[in-house]
């Protein structure tokens, strides 16, 4: 991998974009794992990042100050003092027209409470990292928190809900990360039909289904990968012992 990305830089252009901002950035592993990023984000919230140094060119024709899309991405200091959006949901329909805006529990957003449910203006740039760290509405940018599946989030959703609460800064929203108390907890209420709780479970129970499947496809993958490599090294040391017998 290593050697791939040392080669792989001396070919690629000489002026390097941060993946976060889009500032001037420079190749940095993370224990193994390599990022561009410019200094501030290098040595931010990511953690240290070890630089590596390539060559360097004097004339620079590129400004990344006329890129529009660099321009649109957060600086350092607008990321570091955005809104959180916790448990954060893309809403795609709705009378507002056909952009999308997101729900979830803000903290740090003038104007509401910290742990309160709410929904943002419609998005015009969202981070392209996965899972994204930003977005940016038509009133501001916003810090991404957790994500969860649709499924999950609405029995979260729920149980909060009928908690009379908001979220706690560090808690996830629910109150709780064991799902089926929550479900334990929505029919306690008396507040909801059964019927409903039941949708909700049914479909909760076929999204971690899903997502075994996914996994086990990727342990299998991961597996096969394995056994071939481990294969071929075992042919490479059997004909490597033949040579020397015939020698």
């Amino acid at each position: 991998m290593r050697s791939l990305m040392l080669s792989g830089w001396h070919h690629c252009d000489p002026f390097n974009v941060c993946e976060i901002c889009g500032r001037r950035g420079q190749l940095n592993t993370f224990g193994g794992r390599w990022k561009v990023l410019c200094s501030d984000h290098a040595d931010g919230a990511l953690g240290r990042g070890d630089h590596l140094e390539g060559p360097r060119v004097a004339l620079d024709v590129y400004s990344p100050e006329t890129d529009p899309f660099v321009a649109a991405r957060p600086t350092v200091r607008e990321f570091d003092t955005a809104p959180i959006v916790e448990g954060w949901l893309i809403e795609e329909q709705g009378g507002g027209g056909p952009r999308p805006w997101l729900y979830g529990w803000f903290f740090g957003q003038p104007g509401t409470n910290n742990g309160e449910h709410g929904a943002t203006d419609p998005i015009v740039q969202m981070d392209d990292m996965v899972p994204p760290r930003w977005a940016r509405t038509e009133n501001g940018l916003y810090r991404l928190g957790n994500y969860y599946p649709p499924a999950e989030r609405e029995i979260r959703y729920w149980a909060q809900k009928l908690a009379r609460r908001p979220v706690v800064c560090g808690e996830p929203p629910g109150g709780s990360h064991d799902v089926e108390a929550m479900l334990v907890f929505l029919r306690s209420t008396g507040r909801l039909r059964s019927m409903k709780i039941d949708r909700m479970e049914h479909a909760y129970s076929e999204e971690q289904q899903r997502h075994s499947s996914v996994q086990g496809m990727v342990r299998l993958e991961t597996q096969s990968a394995t056994s071939l490599g481990a294969g071929a090294r075992s042919g490479d040391h059997k004909r490597q012992v033949r040579l020397t017998l015939n020698q």
